[in-house]
């Protein structure tokens, strides 16, 4: 994938087109496309049961944090997490936004004195049962939706109301609706986003 300058940034404006450009760069990507393929099967609903049970939750937490490089080293923990959130394969069907908040702080020990926030994770898991409820955040999106606020100017929104996931939300959909782009879906846009950041605002590892 090709690197650009952030300066290039002022070219980039979100649009049908664009999302169709890097869609069709997602589709080369054999490692990305390939993952998503096992995860829309991974996580497709099943019709005999209405809620997950520790198997499921393992198998799926376990194989995001691989797909994902989520670095969560004891997905145990977050299954156990899970495992205590009520009504949690109903809610998610029903796009109920407040899961995220229950999710993201999973107990570090048994004792539960300490959290750690997984919180871009928590929004991957509701997504991936439930796309159109509830879109991904990661930190290229975080970046992108700042960038665009400070350039355009037809966002408001202070840094932090994007870890606030049902502020985070209500962003991208105010993000749609200024630039057009309602059509899109969240998935669409969080590819969209997610490969321009890496592109415009690539991370650099010392």
């Amino acid at each position: 994938m090709a690197t650009k300058h952030a300066t290039e940034f002022k070219n980039f404006r979100p649009s049908a087109a664009e999302a169709d450009h890097y869609w069709q760069q997602w589709m080369t990507l054999n490692r990305y496309r390939s993952a998503e393929e096992a995860l829309a099967r991974l996580f497709r609903p099943r019709k005999d049961k209405e809620y997950l049970d520790r198997s499921d939750l393992l198998i799926k937490c376990s194989t995001l944090n691989d797909f994902y490089s989520t670095s969560i080293y004891s997905v145990y923990r977050v299954v156990e997490h899970y495992m205590g959130v009520e009504n949690l394969g109903q809610r998610m069907a029903q796009g109920d936004l407040s899961l995220v908040e229950e999710l993201r702080n999973v107990p570090t020990s048994d004792a539960g004195e300490r959290t750690r926030d997984f919180y871009s994770f928590a929004t991957k898991f509701c997504a991936h049962h439930n796309a159109e409820a509830f879109p991904i955040y990661d930190s290229y999106v975080d970046k992108m939706l700042r960038e665009l606020r400070n350039r355009d100017r037809k966002l408001k929104f202070l840094n932090n109301d994007l870890k606030d996931y049902r502020k985070f939300r209500d962003i991208v959909c105010r993000m749609r609706e200024a630039y057009g782009i309602t059509n899109l879906t969240f998935r669409q846009v969080d590819i969209m986003l997610w490969l321009a950041g890496k592109e415009y605002f690539p991370i650099t590892y010392k």
